[in-house]
């Protein structure tokens, strides 16, 4: 009966949390690969090279293709405006859209920002779990802010976000 009891919390409990690292949590190392970007056709670590500066980090995870253009493509827009001192990243890490990664770097013309593809290695260590994307803005290899199954439309609020750091 107490075994039944602790499965019963435990599943309860893993269906609480949200996915991605928690505020506070370190950004730690993994090798996308980058498809577009200041990094294209190498497999460089995000939070090892830009990790002290603000580091936006979207994980897709089967997202919808619409939402996933338009918020690559808001990423690209708003490192662009910040020259330099901003970088995004969108981790492509589902593996039935991984081909489909490499058309929207191209479509969307990434440059500032970057498109890459990672594997379950990276999900698991981000937490990523069943949730279609998870947004990750780091700052100074912290996390500051989470976002999870951000819309488009909701956009404002990684900006918002970075505004604060």
């Amino acid at each position: 009966m107490r075994s039944a009891f602790l499965v019963a919390m435990m599943l309860v409990s893993a269906s609480v949390f949200a996915a991605g690292l928690e505020k506070g949590a370190g950004v730690t190392p993994y090798q996308p690969t980058h498809l577009a970007g200041p990094d294209k056709g190498t497999t460089q670590c995000p939070p090892c090279k830009y990790g002290q500066g603000p580091l936006v980090q979207i994980f897709v995870n089967g997202d919808d293709e619409k939402n996933v253009a338009g918020v690559a493509a808001k990423l690209e827009k708003m490192v662009a405006a910040h020259g330099g001192k901003v970088y995004g990243v969108v981790i492509v890490t589902s593996a039935a859209q991984k081909e489909s990664a490499a058309k929207w770097a191209t479509d969307l013309k990434i440059e500032k920002s970057a498109m890459a593809t990672g594997d379950d290695k990276i999900a698991k260590q981000y937490q990523i779990g069943d949730a279609k994307n998870v947004v990750l803005i780091s700052n100074k290899g912290k996390v500051e802010a989470k976002f999870e199954n951000l819309m488009e439309a909701d956009f404002s609020k990684i900006e918002d976000a970075v505004k604060a750091l």
